[in-house]
Order: structure tokens, then C-alpha cells, then sequence
């Protein structure tokens, strides 16, 4: 009977030491920085960072100075759309808003000059237009096709664009003539917004975006369009953009 006593017990002290409650751990909440610190014992060197660059594709990189700006430079310079127009030596200003958190540049459109933000995360140049109420339009420099003695209207097009940040606008679609800092493309197209979010009506600094991403995210449709700098590229002598932003400048 010893055995059968002993294994009662033991199992007796199994279903006692099951039915305890496990003692809980209190964690506090926490997080974590990646604070930016520059390497001083790396000194910045452009062109190192550039034939990096090309050769990580393959490409083959001409002589670039950079010490030099691009009116002295003309292999930094965008070569004119047509053969008739004079060599372009292009350049624009991108003035920093609301702590840096866009930075807009003047961009002619039939004649018409509209503060536009530069996005490299989407690819339609869309602007405020008349098209809009007054009460969208609001204190926004709105393009009127009316005034424009080369809009064309693409009939049947459409566009529809959503951000990260649920902001939005939509509307019809044409072709006229753009012109950012200098370069040109002669049959860009626009993309007129007929309905825009609050944010944007808001946002009175800003009357529009320039999409620098991919033309095959471009959200014209049944046809998708092709970007200003997709257009622009075959004529540029370098057919790349970079962007160098500084703080508080």
C-alpha cells in the first residue's frame, strides 16, 4: 500500500504545483533612437559617391566636376527639347515650408508660374485649376486652361491619387507646356484637379505636386502618362537627378 501512498502524494503535489498561478513580470514601455551623427573621419566626396553608384549598375560614368556650379559647367546643364532653343542652363529655387516638411518650387505651365512640391514617392504632376470651387481654391494660385494658348485637353482621361497620409486629389487630364527652371518639355501632361482633400485646400503654400517617380505608378487613366522628368531625360547631358537638402537654409 506504501507505493500506492507515495505515488498519490506525488501526484497530489503535480496538480497542486500546476494550479499555482505563474508570478507575472511587469515590463515597463520603452523605446529606442537612431540619433543621425556625422563621421568626421569620413569626409563627404561626391563624385566617389557617384562612381559608386554607376558602377553597382553597370554604367559607364563620364567626367563630372562638381567643385564647379552649372552655369560654369555645361556637362551639368539640361540641353534644350528642340533644336531650335537656345543651350539651357537650368535652375530653380526649393524654399523649405512648415519645418522642412516640403519644399516647393516655381513651376510655368502655359504661361502660368505655380508653387509645386517635388515628391519622389509618386509620378502625377496635378495642380489646382479653376476647375475647382473658389472655396477649394481658396488663397492657391489655381491654373486656368483658359489662359493657356497651348493646353490641349486629353479627352476620356482621368486621375485619381491617394498619399500615406490619406491627402488626395483627382480630376481631368491635358497636355501644355512645362518649364522648371529653364528646361522644358513642349507636350507634358497635366493633371487638372477637380476635387482635392482638406489637407491640400489647407496647405495654401502649396498649389500642386511634380511626381519624380516612376512612370508606370503614374494613376492616369485608361493611359497612364509619363513623367516631367521622364520626358525631360533623353535631352538632359545627365540624365539623373539627385537632391541635396540642408536644414534651416
Amino acid at each position: 500500500m506504501r507505493p500506492i501512498v507515495s505515488l498519490l502524494l506525488v501526484a497530489v503535489m503535480t496538480i497542486a504545483a500546476l494550479a499555482a498561478p505563474t508570478p507575472t513580470r511587469t515590463v515597463n514601455k520603452r523605446s529606442f533612437k537612431v540619433p543621425q551623427r556625422r563621421s568626421l573621419g569620413h569626409p563627404r566626396d561626391p563624385s566617389a559617391a557617384m562612381a559608386k553608384a554607376y558602377s553597382k549598375f553597370g554604367w559607364n560614368m563620364t567626367s563630372i566636376d562638381y567643385n564647379q556650379n552649372s552655369a560654369a559647367n555645361p556637362s551639368a546643364t539640361s540641353k534644350p527639347t528642340t533644336t531650335t532653343q537656345a543651350a539651357e542652363h537650368g535652375e530653380v529655387t526649393a524654399t523649405p515650408d512648415d519645418h522642412d516638411s516640403q519644399f516647393l518650387s516655381p513651376v510655368t505651365i502655359g504661361g502660368q508660374t505655380l508653387n509645386l512640391d517635388f515628391d519622389t514617392g509618386s509620378s502625377d504632376l496635378w495642380v489646382f485649376s479653376t476647375e475647382l470651387s473658389k472655396a477649394a481654391v481658396g488663397g492657391h494660385t489655381a491654373f486656368d486652361s483658359s489662359k493657356s494658348g497651348t493646353f490641349q485637353l486629353l479627352e476620356g482621361e482621368e486621375f485619381y491619387i491617394s498619399y500615406g497620409d490619406q491627402s488626395g486629389a483627382a480630376g481631368i487630364v491635358g497636355i501644355d507646356v512645362v518649364d522648371i527652371g529653364g528646361a522644358t518639355v513642349t507636350s507634358q501632361a497635366i493633371e487638372l484637379a477637380t476635387a482635392i482633400s482638406s489637407s491640400f485646400a489647407r496647405n495654401v503654400a502649396n498649389d500642386g505636386l511634380v511626381g519624380l517617380g516612376f512612370s508606370s505608378i503614374n494613376t492616369v487613366t485608361p493611359h497612364a502618362q509619363k513623367t516631367f522628368f521622364d520626358n525631360i531625360a533623353p535631352h538632359l547631358a545627365q540624365p539623373v537627378f539627385t537632391a541635396d537638402l540642408h536644414n534651416d537654409t
